[in-house]
């Protein structure tokens, strides 16, 4: 009997186990960084923001400014991806191959805060579709939000940019972890039933 036929259960309990132990790991880095930075801060007004010393923390919500500049039709900022095929034996993959993430102007609540450059985009209110090409990201008017620090020039060093409303966002994405971390823990399980019956009924 080959050696795969005889343990595959074993083979099989044994991935399942490994790939719900890695889902349950990501899941908990994610909700210990991601989720508790945002949570931790809440959304400030301009009049406070300008007020803060370098280095601070911040979370700004608001809307894209009519001021800020376009750079793909609507679009002020983006992600691309390309739609490539390496083969004829392979099928087409997306693939991420241009981020442009250009200076935004953000209105807080009558006023404008400035966001630097360089930042992720992360949950994109618009997207355009064209022939093997997809862009994603955001445009004027865009309801966003932006998780950074004051930079020294007093406009927010954001390291993500997301589409949408601070609590909108943790209620989505608190829903989601504890959703993934009931698959991680059926993974788990399952794959120790698997373990578990092969040993047991291996032996008879």
């Amino acid at each position: 009997m080959p050696v795969f036929q005889k343990y595959k259960l074993v083979i099989f309990g044994a991935l399942a186990i490994a790939y719900g132990c890695a889902q349950l790991l990501a899941l908990t880095y994610f909700s210990n960084t991601v989720l508790d930075q945002i949570r931790a801060l809440e959304p400030q007004p301009a009049s406070v923001v300008r007020g803060l010393p370098h280095g601070t923390p911040v979370l700004v919500e608001g809307r894209i400014s009519s001021a800020t500049a376009q750079r793909y039709g609507t679009l002020v900022a983006y992600v691309r991806s390309s739609e490539l095929k390496y083969s004829d034996k392979q099928g087409a993959v997306w693939v991420e191959d241009d981020w442009v993430t250009p200076p935004l102007l953000l209105d807080v609540g009558g006023a404008t805060i400035p966001i630097e450059a360089g930042y992720m985009i992360e949950r994109s209110t618009i997207q355009k579709n064209r022939k093997k090409v997809n862009y994603k990201g955001f445009d004027r008017g865009s309801q966003v939000f932006a998780v950074g620090v004051i930079s020294p020039a007093g406009a927010v060093r954001a390291t993500t940019v997301y589409g949408g409303k601070r609590d909108d966002y943790l209620f989505t994405k608190t829903g989601e972890k504890w959703v993934g971390y009931f698959s991680s823990l059926f993974l788990i399980a399952l794959g120790t039933v698997f373990i578990v019956v092969k040993l047991v009924f291996g032996r008879r």
